[in-house]
């Protein structure tokens, strides 16, 4: 898996996927469609185009987007603990160094274009005093912070529906630029990702300004041992 074209990757771990898998991503799209599409069939349906809009037509046109928005934003993400733990137990086994805290995401190269989901790979962003670290099944990602310059917001798929956004890293290293793309993944649900997603970005943008040893204190969870909690 060739997840960066940049000079970043310090090791890479090529493996059969596990943890963010086809299944796992189809289910996070067909699940909410298999919800919802019967409203849309339903107001076809019931339309009679010789008495004009029916209540019963009118009502699934309604509850179309409606029950969509809803089972997307509770269903989106299915599986999403179960993978956490999973790349929780891979990353404790390499008995890692110490760091500021570790935040639940889906991250992306910026020539990814995913036809299930936005997330090219599901991980833990780590944050260190010098360093930030992308901790995945298949990916080992480090970045000095000296390679970073901002911290700033992007759109996917998922801003369509005001049901999430990027937050990316951007940066340089030796001429190539850099662009980091993740989103939170904390929250159970698409849309308390989206209020982590501010928190992600501030909780960032102080590290990437901060000089000392001390973490920063924006969102922090010092009992779940993270910066940013669900």
């Amino acid at each position: 898996m060739v997840f960066l074209a940049y000079p970043l990757v310090k090791y890479y771990a090529f493996v059969k996927r596990q943890v963010w898998t086809g299944a796992r991503q189809w289910a996070g799209n067909l699940l909410p469609m298999l919800i919802c599409v019967p409203f849309g069939v339903g107001a076809i349906l019931f339309f009679d185009p010789s008495r004009g809009l029916s209540g019963a037509s009118l009502l699934c046109a309604i509850l179309f987007p409606a029950v969509g928005w809803l089972s997307l934003n509770w269903l989106g993400l299915w599986g999403n603990e179960s993978m956490r733990r999973q790349v929780t137990r891979l990353y404790e086994r390499t008995e890692p160094p110490p760091d500021w805290g570790r935040i639940w995401v889906g991250a992306a190269r910026p020539s990814f274009r995913g036809v299930l989901d936005p997330h090219e790979e599901v991980g833990f962003l780590i944050l260190r005093p010098a360093e930030l670290e992308f901790f995945s099944e298949t990916v080992r990602l480090k970045l000095p912070k000296s390679t970073l310059t901002a911290i700033r917001t992007g759109v996917n798929p998922h801003s369509l529906v005001g049901l999430g956004g990027w937050v990316v890293l951007v940066g340089e290293i030796d001429g190539q630029p850099i662009l980091f793309r993740v989103e939170p993944r904390e929250s159970p649900t698409l849309w308390g990702n989206v209020r982590q997603r501010s928190r992600l970005r501030d909780t960032l943008t102080q590290w990437l300004k901060s000089e000392g040893s001390e973490p920063p204190q924006s969102g922090s969870d010092p009992s779940a041992g993270g910066v940013v909690s669900s």
